[in-house]
């Protein structure tokens, strides 16, 4: 089990009601010019993507944000990897935060 996971995945699931068997996405939350990284938690009908965004090192203290799809970045990462990043301030996360947006 990773630390970290089952809170995330506990939190979607509470807040918006999403099934057990839900897999958050890895994203890259972009901003007018700041980015953070995120996990979809569904695409909405009208194209919007619904996010949530994490604090770090707790993320229990993140929020539910609505943005366009072009604002969204996939990383190729597993979630393991996204929460470990938020655990140590993002000090485990330097290499896929250069390569996002290339």
């Amino acid at each position: 089990s990773v630390p970290g996971y089952s809170v995330i995945k506990g939190m979607a699931e509470s807040t918006v009601g999403a099934p057990a068997d839900m897999q958050l996405k890895p994203v890259l939350a972009n901003f007018d010019d700041a980015a953070q990284l995120g996990f979809e938690v569904r695409r909405l009908s009208d194209g919007r993507v619904l996010l949530y965004l994490p604090g770090a090192p707790d993320p229990w203290s993140g929020g539910l944000f609505v943005m366009d799809a072009a604002r969204v970045e996939m990383l190729d990462i597993p979630l393991t990897q996204a929460v470990k990043s938020l655990r140590s301030l993002g000090k485990a996360a330097s290499d896929f935060y250069a390569r996002a947006g290339t």
